[in-house]
């Protein structure tokens, strides 16, 4: 009977990894869908700044979700997860 349970834990364990390991794979992939559309906001945003506050704005802006998204592609390299990634500018 100890053996049963065992090996039932270890069972349960493993699909919990294998549900974990799935949301976090779908986050990923969400990230950089996320990233990806905000990029393509503060392009088409920085094309209608005037004021050179916010230009600045917009520049740091840009590189923190480009940071973002190269942190996103090297996590799902590390997964080895597969996504059609797109190139932000």
């Amino acid at each position: 009977m100890a053996i049963k349970s065992l090996c039932d834990g270890s069972a349960k364990k493993r699909k919990e990894e294998a549900a974990a390991a799935e949301r976090e794979r779908r986050e990923i992939l969400e990230g950089i869908e996320r990233v990806t559309k905000l990029l393509e906001q503060n392009q088409k945003s920085y094309d209608l700044i005037c004021e050179s506050e916010l230009v600045d704005a917009s520049i740091y802006e840009e590189l923190a979700l480009k940071a973002r998204y190269a942190y996103l592609l090297r996590r799902a390299k590390e997964l080895n997860i597969r996504c059609r990634a797109v190139i932000p500018r």
